[in-house]
């Protein structure tokens, strides 16, 4: 069975060209990637059904002290839409299992993943060999696996990948949101790049549930916060990220979706998600709710709404809050400042969000203060994250 190395632009580019990513990389011999065009494995485009991903984790020495590598044996069971080539007999219709290996390495390095976990409901097209015992596996090392489309039900709402947690272990949920295409200001590219990496490193430290969404509407917003919050109820911990943009009008926070157009201040109550909402979604969890918002961008509606009642501010950023005892709120930038795209295929709060967060044995407080200080050189001091509120005295841990 091959492991194999798919980096995050490539799978930008699968995104957009809805087509599978080949590179002609150094260590990739083009005589390889021919073999796969010209007939030498079943070319398939399929849904994904079922995912199982248990994973193992082992000290990676040659990295430094606390460097961990994580190898997940992935088993996906998926049914067919379509056959470009097949030399197996599939059909559209029929239903395969597909196994292959992920690797993770802690500290990660954010566009040096090797390898990414399918979520159920997504279609993918994928280059596959067929192994002795009836199986299927990846057909060679690079580009042959390719997400075409996030995981939906049959509702239109994205479907969370669940692990099943071992007996005795927490339980714990995040919603992952990116909000990049809106309808009546300029697109953000990177916030659906930043939902799938966060995701991604979520599920790497044991998230039981990560659910991931881009793209939404307002009322899809709204149901997708619903569904979250029960599924939250009772949850060990619960993780709601946003990426995409935000506002503060009258000292008030609101999320906005990609359908909002907010002519005026008073649209907002109609067209945008309250920052309350957000928060009330994991507010019945049994040891953490923790929103994390890179939503603090400088943003096109503010510049645009009309202001229909004298003396209410709009504001650029997001406005400093008061969490209930038991949650934290983390902003990319505090109040009164703007969170920075970067130049890369993330933001620099993610990036290092997503550094930091899969440290074993760092507590969560001394995670965002990590994160903190990389953002603050990344950006020459221009962005600082800041985290809202306060927990009990235990320890909590992203990665034990």
């Amino acid at each position: 069975m091959n492991a194999f190395r798919i980096t995050r632009k490539s799978v930008l580019q699968a995104f957009l060209s809805a087509a599978v990513a080949f590179s002609a990389a150094a260590w990739v011999p083009l005589s390889t990637i021919e073999s796969w065009r010209n007939g030498a494995s079943d070319v398939v485009t399929m849904t994904v059904l079922s995912v199982e991903a248990p994973s193992t984790t082992v000290p990676n020495r040659g990295m430094g002290p606390g460097a961990t590598a994580t190898t997940t044996n992935v088993t996906v069971r998926a049914k067919v839409d379509a056959v470009t080539r097949s030399s197996t007999g599939l059909a559209p219709g029929s239903q395969i299992t597909l196994r292959y290996t992920v690797t993770r390495h802690v500290p990660v390095v954010p566009d040096g993943n090797i390898g990414f976990v399918l979520n159920q409901g997504e279609r993918a097209s994928a280059y596959l060999n067929r192994s002795p015992g009836g199986d299927y596996e990846l057909a060679g090392a690079f580009g042959c696996l390719s997400v075409l489309s996030a995981s939906v039900n049959d509702a239109g709402q994205a479907e969370a990948t669940k692990v099943a947690p071992p007996p005795g272990t927490e339980r714990r949920v995040a919603l992952i949101i990116g909000n990049g295409a809106y309808a009546h200001v300029p697109a953000l590219s990177n916030p659906p790049n930043d939902a799938r990496m966060i995701g991604e490193a979520l599920r790497s430290v044991g998230f039981t549930s990560v659910r991931t969404e881009t793209d939404l509407r307002r009322d899809a917003l709204i149901n997708a916060l619903k569904t979250f919050a029960a599924e939250a109820e009772g949850a060990d911990w619960a993780v709601v990220y946003f990426a995409g943009h935000g506002i503060e009008v009258a000292g008030a926070n609101w999320l906005i979706p990609v359908d909002a157009a907010l002519k005026t201040d008073r649209d907002v109550q109609f067209e945008a998600v309250s920052l309350e909402q957000v928060m009330g979604a994991v507010e019945s969890t049994k040891q953490l709710g923790l929103v994390i918002l890179d939503a603090c961008r400088d943003n096109p509606f503010a510049a645009q709404m009309r202001v229909t009642i004298a003396g209410r501010s709009i504001t650029r950023g997001l406005a400093a809050i008061e969490p209930r005892r038991g949650a934290l709120v983390a902003y990319a930038a505090k109040h009164g400042q703007v969170a920075l795209d970067g130049t890369g295929a993330n933001s620099p709060f993610v990036s290092a969000l997503v550094r930091n967060l899969q440290r074993p044995g760092v507590e969560i407080n001394k995670v965002f203060r990590l994160v903190r200080d990389d953002v603050l050189a990344a950006t020459n001091d221009r962005q600082e994250p800041f985290v809202y509120g306060s927990l009990p005295a235990r320890d909590f841990f992203f990665a034990k």
